[in-house]
């Protein structure tokens, strides 16, 4: 290994409330401890998603308490960290997570103030300019803001009682998709699965039209001079729009979102980079929803949680071609590409 190769590797348990993701899953353990690696394992770290202590051991892991994870070299989330995990931190150790700095500026300061250098999964690039960290998380929340939808549209959960798809008698319900990457992508798939209308709104006029075109002979384009007209009509609104290392913008107003029917389902995605309803706030797992103008609303953070194992087995695989970089070449190797190099966003003065 290079001289500045990182030797220890911590993975505590998630604290974030429904988070059951893990950094690491057993395989990609055992890949780190054959290098010489040693990989320190919060205590049931990975049971949320189906990783028992036992399998980290059977890798090579040392298992422990929350003190040995954070003591490690490079220490591997998913979610930001909570205050309590910051003040763990200290210099010479580098924290590697989602940060979603946008929407939680309140971490900047104590992160800056730990001493130590934190890579966002997030902003992490590939040579063609792709989130390749970010991107099997957005595929996932997009698929599953659909389902939510869905099941928050029924009466029983609070909804105006009606299915996306038509049933005889009825029209399809209406989704307005607002957001035509990935996640937008997913969303107006599964709502089109499920027998919806879908309307894809994106400033990439072009883009969305082809997204649409892929998607379905019920899912349609519309430019966003129209959104205000298109909303009024819609049983369920996905915010989709992202824009890299930025805060979200609040492209659905509070007025638009009056609009829509009572008991209609909003539900942002964006809201890990502060939303892109005005009338969003973030929820949990706990406590997902809230009532505004009578539209229920979805905004949980952690949104793939809720399929841990899939959505951890996902992250670990595009995030270990970059964990790799980092314990054979430590930071230099991460600086010397310009891709990895606008993942790091604290790092100490020299």
């Amino acid at each position: 290994m290079a001289q500045n190769a990182m030797l220890s590797v911590g993975v505590p348990r998630e604290t974030k409330i429904g988070e059951h993701r893990v950094g690491l899953t057993p395989q990609v353990t055992a890949d780190l401890t054959a290098l010489g690696v040693e990989v320190r394992v919060e205590r049931d770290a990975g049971a949320g998603a189906g990783f028992p202590d036992a399998s980290y051991a059977a890798a090579g892991a040392r298992i422990g308490d929350v003190v040995d994870a954070f003591g490690a070299q490079l220490v591997m989330k998913v979610k930001e960290p909570n205050p309590e995990e910051v003040a763990r931190l200290g210099p010479e150790q580098t924290l590697f997570t989602f940060v979603h700095l946008p929407g939680n500026p309140h971490l900047q300061a104590p992160l800056e103030a730990s001493g130590a250098t934190v890579l966002a999964y997030e902003l992490l690039e590939d040579e063609l300019g792709r989130n390749p960290i970010l991107a099997p998380m957005s595929f996932i929340a997009g698929r599953l803001a659909s389902q939510v939808g869905a099941h928050y549209l029924e009466g029983t959960s609070g909804g105006r009682g009606v299915l996306l798809g038509a049933v005889p008698g009825t029209e399809p319900a209406l989704a307005v998709v607002v957001g035509a990457g990935v996640v937008g992508r997913q969303a107006a798939e599964v709502a089109h699965g499920m027998g919806g209308r879908v309307l894809l709104v994106d400033n990439r006029e072009d883009h969305a039209r082809q997204v649409a075109a892929e998607v379905g002979p019920l899912a349609e384009a519309v430019s966003p001079d129209r959104l205000a007209s298109v909303v009024p009509d819609a049983s369920l609104i996905v915010g989709a729009v992202h824009r890299a290392g930025e805060a979200a913008p609040h492209v659905v107003s509070e007025a638009m979102i009056e609009t829509m029917p009572a008991g209609a389902v909003a539900v942002d995605v964006a809201i890990d980079e502060g939303g892109c309803f005005e009338t969003s706030r973030p929820t949990s797992h706990d406590e997902p929803t809230y009532v505004s103008h009578d539209v229920i609303h979805y905004c949980v953070p952690n949104m793939p949680s809720m399929a841990a194992h899939d959505a951890t087995v996902a992250l670990v695989a595009a995030t270990r071609p970059h964990i790799m970089t980092l314990v054979r070449g430590g930071l230099d190797a991460f600086r010397a590409d310009s891709g990895h190099a606008k993942a790091i966003v604290i790092e100490p003065a020299a």
